[in-house]
Order: structure tokens, then C-alpha cells, then sequence
């Protein structure tokens, strides 16, 4: 697998020296800025919800996003570069979820789940996207996607779904930690 364990190790160091919370609960249509951090406990995002990220965020549980929900990475503190989203649990992502970079060229949110065997990442039908890996598990694709890239110890695909491996993200530069 083309991420090393001594690199999520070290991505995971670097959200837990931005402070810890016990859990995360956003309600329907609620919006939060967090980052650098790490999340003992689960995170549920509810529907229409958005999650902005201003550092690397490591979950010690499960992932559970809402319907039309949105995790996106802070434009002011990323910039050109990309960002990660690690749990050591499975990650559910509901109908018509978005994740994504700061907006700018070059720019994704990485979704990393360690889980495995078993389903990893779990992405809901028109679901759009990041960057998503699952070295452990299983990505269970939904119907209708198109992805940026996805890496897991398996897939299933739903129909027409369709993953698109842009040239150039092998380099891509990530900001980790706290600024």
C-alpha cells in the first residue's frame, strides 16, 4: 500500500497534539470548525451538517454522516494542500455526502479507515469525494459515484460508479498539525 503505517502513525500524532474530545455529535443542518484533534469516541454528523477541518482529525471510533452532510477542509489553513481524516473504526457515509479539499487546484481530503477486515468505508449512492483508503478492509461503493481514488484491501462497486485516478495524485502535499 502506497501509505505507511510510520506515516499514519505520525498523522495521528499530530491531530492528538491539537488537544483531545470525547466524542463528536453535530445535529441536522449544524456546522463546526475543528482541527488539529483527536476524537475518543464516535463521530455523527447529521444530515445537511457540515464538519470544516483546520488540521488532521484521527476518530478513535465509528464515522456516521448524515444525508447531504459535508466534511470540507478550511480554504484559510489549507490553501493548496490536503488534509486527512483518520478512525480507527468503519465509516459510514450517508446519501449524497461530500467530502472535499479547500477548493482550490490540487486540494482533497484524504479519508483513511483502519478497520478491517470487514466493510471499512461504506459510501452511500451519489455520494462525492475525496481520497479514500482502506488498507485493512473493504470499500463498499455505492451507486452512481464518481471518485477521485480509492485504495482498500477490497471493493464492491455499485452501478455506475466510476473511479477516475487523477495524474498527479501520487504527489500530493498534505498539512499536518497544528499551524
Amino acid at each position: 500500500f502506497p501509505v505507511t503505517q510510520s506515516q499514519i502513525d505520525g498523522w495521528k500524532a499530530d491531530a492528538q497534539a491539537g488537544g483531545t474530545l470525547t466524542g463528536l455529535n453535530l445535529g441536522n443542518n449544524a456546522s463546526v470548525t475543528i482541527g488539529p484533534k483527536k476524537i475518543n469516541g464516535n463521530i455523527d454528523i447529521g444530515n445537511s451538517a457540515t464538519l470544516i477541518l483546520t488540521g488532521t482529525v484521527w476518530v478513535t471510533g465509528i464515522i456516521n454522516l448524515g444525508n447531504n452532510a459535508t466534511i470540507r477542509l478550511d480554504p484559510a489553513t489549507y490553501g493548496a494542500f490536503s488534509g486527512l481524516f483518520i478512525t480507527d473504526q468503519w465509516v459510514d457515509l450517508g446519501n449524497s455526502a461530500v467530502l472535499k479539499g479547500s477548493g482550490q487546484p490540487g486540494s482533497y481530503l484524504m479519508l483513511i479507515s483502519m478497520f478491517g477486515p470487514g466493510d471499512a468505508i461504506d459510501i452511500g449512492n451519489s455520494a462525492t469525494g475525496a481520497i479514500f483508503y482502506a488498507p485493512n478492509g473493504i470499500i463498499d461503493i455505492g451507486n452512481n459515484l464518481s471518485l477521485k481514488e480509492a485504495t482498500g484491501r477490497g471493493m464492491r462497486t455499485g452501478n455506475n460508479t466510476t473511479i477516475t485516478y487523477e495524474s498527479g495524485l501520487e504527489n500530493i502535499n498534505f498539512y499536518s498539525g497544528p499551524g
